[in-house]
């Protein structure tokens, strides 16, 4: 069993978080969460969450545990950022009206609210761009406008664009704590200057205002073989 591995890898008794990493079309929801629930019984996991799973989807998982009592999700993983907002229409309103905790992995958009990117110039070669051809192709004239008045703004704070976009994320009541992922211990540092500080209201407004045209503000993709 995946837990039983995951036990032994870290070396611990209980797992304090454990999150379905996207739906299974192929496993009833009720199927899955007993044998969550069993898990949390048996004292191998403390918390139940998931990730990427669309509103309506955390709503049936809810109602499934208070009728059946079962140990229900606490918290939601969505891919959250400035420039990826589509959890904003459904997500997030559920999960603050639910009490559930929101944990956003790429916060920083896989690098590109990092500052590393500039325009006329070749990705770093470690990077992302840098590596993968179709997160280059979205380095077009328009990102880079977006990039650089986002920079601009972050540099009138005396902060660093990650800090900024991070920023941006903690003010959001909704939002529990971003999950970062720095390489490095200069990146981390880096990232820690996003706390101590109160994002102001003005710069809210012209990070709407700005993102308009070029975040992606579609809903959280159906997932194949469920229907809404």
């Amino acid at each position: 069993m995946q837990v039983e591995a995951s036990l032994r890898r870290l070396d611990t008794d209980w797992i304090d978080l454990y999150q379905l990493h996207r739906p299974d079309p192929s496993t009833p929801l009720e199927e899955s969460l007993r044998a969550l629930d069993d898990l949390v019984r048996q004292g191998k996991v403390r918390y139940l969450g998931v990730s990427e799973f669309p509103a309506w989807m955390m709503a049936d998982m809810l109602a499934i545990c208070a009728r059946a009592g079962l140990e229900p999700i606490v918290c939601d993983q969505p891919q959250y950022n400035l420039l990826r907002r589509g959890v904003e229409e459904e997500a997030l309103p559920f999960c603050r009206a639910h009490g559930l905790g929101v944990i956003p992995w790429s916060p920083l958009a896989g690098g590109l609210l990092t500052g590393k990117y500039k325009r006329g110039e070749a990705p770093p070669a470690d990077s992302r761009a840098g590596r993968n051809e179709s997160m280059a192709k979205r380095l077009d004239a328009a990102m880079h406008d977006t990039l650089e008045a986002l920079e601009g703004r972050a540099r009138a704070l005396g902060k660093t664009l990650s800090q900024y976009s991070l920023a941006w994320l903690l003010a959001n009541p909704a939002v529990t704590a971003p999950i970062a992922g720095p390489r490095t211990m200069e990146q981390w540092e880096d990232n820690l200057g996003a706390l101590g500080w109160e994002f102001p209201a003005e710069e809210i407004e012209f990070v709407d205002r700005l993102a308009a045209g070029i975040v992606d503000s579609a809903p959280i993709r159906r997932h194949v073989g469920y229907r809404i």
